[in-house]
């Protein structure tokens, strides 16, 4: 009882006292805010700062082309977010290298987009025609607009699609061959952000988003013939249709581009493709001259665990994730007895990006806690131990509604061997690690990171280090219970595999990127290219740019740099 009405008090203490959420809530002043001043400081910063530096770079001076060039798509859709400023880089390297560059804007041609949420309603469709106005064209691309993609009778029709099904309870619905409803929820979960209600008067607006896009997909592959698709998000109903339109096409590959927490200067490319793709990692198994980890490998794994595990990892920081000391402290509040069988259990973020397409077992994550619950209560033998993640709390976007206020709306009383650590109680979860004796994990990192400590591992969704033998991976929901139960989880894993794989998937994924000061976690404001001269995106300039480049063109090893 003490642990339930310490967790109700700092939550409603940690409302009272955040100003910011309390002014953000008043939406009248949030959008005159945006608006005035956000709006104008925007449009000064780009272009009295950012466009000066294109033009001296020379990123806004046309690139001739032949005519037979291969000719790469470019659904980027929201201008405004600041990596295209990053990502116009790879373009034109593209450009130099021979590739003609058809570029997808909105200017307001889709009812919704990821900009849009319960603390901007409003979107940022102003923004975005700022940029499409004044900055985009000057880039030397090919432009369409979304509107020039689809009619006025295409419109209509997918606006009777979308009312009829967004009255309806239903989760799949293939248009173009594409299950729209996955994506649809995605943004809802996304818009809410984890405060989703069971009808949402938003259900339409993005059903139809999702609608127009595969429908302009199609348009696009029909009219254009693109011979690759860039893009840079995997979710969402204004991006994820053109992934998974083209991704059905067996001949035009696709590429996402993505920068990384937890190394702001580099990219990855095609990161959920490492979820589920087991030829991804044989590929560069068998690209390598040694099948066994490296010691200068090893050393470098190390060095980068090591900084995690430390708290003073480039994510951790750039959040405020965690305290850095005095967690001792506040796990002796937990009162934890070694003498019972300790679950951890560690949820995602209930609105991260495209999580809605990560579970195996369960129908969501709130399904996924609850049956954990109901399966340990009432066991003497077992304590488990539901630790919120930080970026509940932390992070560009604070959860409307977190796990743990979930969990106590199911259970105004927990079961007495349940706890819930809180992400403002600010404890590292490597500061747990000696006291789990199993982990459970949907999708994250930190299953990977446990194993690696030598914790048996559950893992319940689609995660990169599946099918390896190194966690339990239970198929079903009596075979998760059982595995729960169990009274020893030990699992007999080859080191040099999983720290190989550790090695692969930590280090090798990520390609150093050394033409900005950093790419995750940039503004406007701080945006610093490390290049002089358009000159210097041309072949044999920067190994990793052309790599890149080769990987994109040539379909080359993505992890062989």
């Amino acid at each position: 009882m003490k642990n339930l009405l310490d967790i109700i008090f700092r939550y409603n203490l940690g409302k009272l006292v955040n100003i910011k959420r309390a002014i953000l809530s008043n939406q009248r002043f949030y959008n005159v805010l945006h608006d005035t001043y956000f709006f104008k400081k925007y449009k000064h910063i780009v272009l009295n700062n950012i466009l000066p530096k294109l033009d001296k770079i020379g990123l806004t001076k046309p690139i001739s082309t032949k005519g037979d060039e291969v000719k790469i798509f470019i659904p980027f859709i929201e201008t405004s977010i600041v990596p295209i400023f990053i990502w116009t880089l790879i373009l034109k390297a593209l450009q130099i290298r021979g590739a003609k560059i058809i570029f997808l804007i909105c200017n307001r041609g889709i009812q919704k987009c990821e900009r849009f949420s319960l603390t901007t309603p409003m979107g940022n469709c102003k923004y975005c025609s700022f940029m499409n106005e004044n900055i985009i064209p000057r880039l030397g691309f090919e432009l369409i607009e979304i509107n020039d993609c689809i009619t006025n009778n295409e419109k209509a029709e997918i606006n009777k699609i979308a009312k009829s099904l967004s009255t309806q309870d239903i989760s799949h619905y293939t248009y173009h061959g594409i299950d729209i409803m996955p994506v649809v929820e995605d943004s809802l979960m996304r818009y809410y952000y984890g405060a989703k209600p069971e009808n949402s008067d938003q259900k339409f607006d993005y059903i139809v988003t999702a609608l127009i896009s595969t429908k302009v997909a199609s348009f696009i592959h029909k009219k254009h013939e693109p011979d690759i698709v860039v893009s840079h998000m995997y979710a969402y109903s204004e991006n994820h249709p053109y992934n998974l339109y083209y991704e059905n096409l067996t001949d035009i590959p696709v590429y996402c581009i993505k920068s990384v927490p937890w190394n702001p200067n580099a990219i990855r490319i095609n990161p959920d493709n490492l979820y589920r793709n087991e030829e991804r990692y044989n590929q560069y198994l068998r690209s390598r001259t040694n099948k066994n980890i490296t010691t200068y490998e090893k050393e470098e794994l190390n060095k980068f665990l090591k900084k995690r595990f430390s708290g003073y990892d480039s994510e951790f920081l750039y959040f405020s994730y965690f305290e850095i000391n005095g967690d001792e402290k506040k796990i002796n509040t937990l009162n934890i007895n070694k003498n019972k069988k300790n679950i951890f259990l560690f949820p995602n973020i209930e609105w991260d990006v495209g999580l809605t397409d990560c579970h195996i077992i369960f129908r969501d994550l709130m399904d996924w806690v609850e049956f954990t619950i109901e399966s340990v209560k009432n066991r003497n033998d077992i304590h488990l131990y539901i630790k919120a993640h930080p970026g509940e709390i932390h992070g560009s976007s604070e959860t409307q509604l977190t796990v743990a206020e979930k969990l106590l709306l199911k259970y105004p009383l927990l079961p007495n061997n349940v706890t819930i650590i809180p992400p403002d109680l600010g404890i590292m979860p490597y500061s747990l690690f000696k006291y789990i004796d199993v982990g459970i994990v949907l999708s994250g990192t930190l299953g990977l990171e446990m194993a690696l400590n030598k914790i048996p591992v559950i893992a319940t969704g689609f995660a990169p280090y599946l099918r390896k033998g190194f966690v339990h991976e239970p198929k079903d929901h009596k075979e998760y219970k059982n595995t729960l139960l169990m009274k020893n989880n030990s699992l007999s894993i080859d080191k040099n595999k999983l720290e190989l794989f550790a090695y692969f998937y930590f280090i090798k994924t990520l390609i150093p990127f050394n033409l900005v000061e950093k790419c995750f976690g940039v503004t406007v404001e701080n945006l610093n290219y490390q290049i002089d001269s358009i000159t210097d995106l041309e072949p044999e300039k920067d190994i990793y740019l052309d790599h890149i480049c080769d990987c994109i063109l040539n379909k080359k090893i993505i992890e062989s740099w």
